[in-house]
């Protein structure tokens, strides 16, 4: 909040040093998050929950995030599987996304100064599905590719001011084999590389696009919005304030208890309702199947903002009916974004409506 404050903007000294806490903070969390994820993975303990379904929305939820990271390095992002009818996976979508956005993530973070990252998708010989990350990078040199699923191992970039973990592939592949699929990259030093992953198609097949790309991602300005924030930690209430009064022409409202922010929600009818799930009195969990039991509330989005961070967790939330699952410590960027992406226009009076939203980020 300090770095992004425009009407008390920093000092040059002041915002190197909080670019410093940021990274350096984003860094620990993260190096934590990997070693724990790797941990439970390498004993058979991670929670991964295969079951038969479409790709396409994971697919595009990492699309539309890669295309941010690229926007904000300069590089140009084409996304090649716009518009494509793609067959029945059967995989763990919280981890496929993980994987995804692992590769998408290091073709950005690893790229040229104005290069580029593309995402495919192409139906293999073999029966899969085969999605594909090139990006126009350094590439890797052949004594060293065989090292690049090694825990730990950042191929000589230990010092770079690339910061990174050396766990995310390991982690990645672990992902991919645990779906029953298979995963390797082809690189060119001076040229670039591509990371691919391959999972087996259950039905159907995968359809090229007919014609120019199916989607386009907009965001729109819509006046006259409210967030209910229902949350206990003053805080974390504190934050989202800062952060929700960024959001043009959005007011934000409070409620502390689950009981209390489900008659708010009934007597203001906000656009977004923002959930904790750790609530004194009903949780979070309660509370959205109050609203969503409830004719009045019923088609209002809400976006679960916890610490619950499990991968069970998260899927039971999503299949509770919370439109986005958002996990502490709270991301600005993903809340704003998150928020934003509830508010549509009504083509018709050009009043304010609300949608059913994006994937979850």
């Amino acid at each position: 909040m300090l770095r992004s404050d425009s009407e008390h903007p920093l000092s040059g000294r002041q915002t190197d040093n909080a670019d410093t806490i940021l990274q350096a903070g984003g860094h620990l969390l993260r190096l934590i998050d990997d070693i724990l994820d790797l941990a439970q993975i390498e004993a058979g303990k991670a929670a991964i929950h295969p079951e038969p379904q479409d790709p396409t929305a994971a697919i595009r939820n990492c699309a539309v995030i890669a295309q941010n990271l690229a926007a904000q390095k300069g590089l140009e992002f084409f996304d090649r599987t716009k518009g494509w009818t793609l067959p029945v996976l059967n995989i763990d979508e919280t981890r496929f996304r993980q994987a995804l956005l692992n590769f998408l993530s290091n073709a950005v973070k690893y790229n040229r100064d104005g290069g580029m990252v593309t995402l495919a998708v192409e139906e293999t010989r073999d029966g899969m599905l085969r999605l594909s990350v090139a990006d126009s990078g350094i590439g890797i040199a052949e004594k060293k590719q065989k090292q690049i699923f090694t825990p730990f191992s950042r191929l000589g970039l230990e010092n770079s001011d690339i910061t990174g973990t050396g766990i995310g592939l390991s982690i990645t592949r672990e992902l991919v084999q645990a779906m029953a699929g298979r995963i390797g990259f082809d690189s060119r030093p001076d040229v670039g590389s591509t990371f691919w992953m391959e999972f087996p198609i259950v039905s159907g097949k995968a359809v090229p696009a007919t014609g120019g790309d199916a989607d386009t991602e907009a965001s729109v300005a819509i006046s006259g919005h409210t967030v209910l924030c229902v949350e206990d930690n003053p805080s974390s209430l504190k934050l989202l304030k800062a952060i929700i009064d960024r959001i043009p022409n959005t007011t934000m409202i409070s409620a502390h208890t689950g009981e209390l922010g489900v008659d708010l929600t009934e007597i203001h009818r906000p656009d977004v309702v923002l959930m904790d799930i750790n609530l004194p009195g009903i949780n979070g969990l309660e509370a959205l199947a109050r609203l969503k039991n409830s004719p009045m509330t019923r088609d209002i989005p809400v976006i679960a903002l916890t610490a619950r961070a499990s991968a069970r967790d998260i899927r039971q939330g999503l299949d509770k009916g919370f439109s986005h699952y958002l996990t502490k410590p709270i991301n600005v960027t993903e809340v704003t974004e998150a928020i934003s992406s509830l508010f549509q226009p009504d083509p018709f009076r050009g009043e304010k409506t609300t949608g059913p939203g994006a994937a979850s980020l």
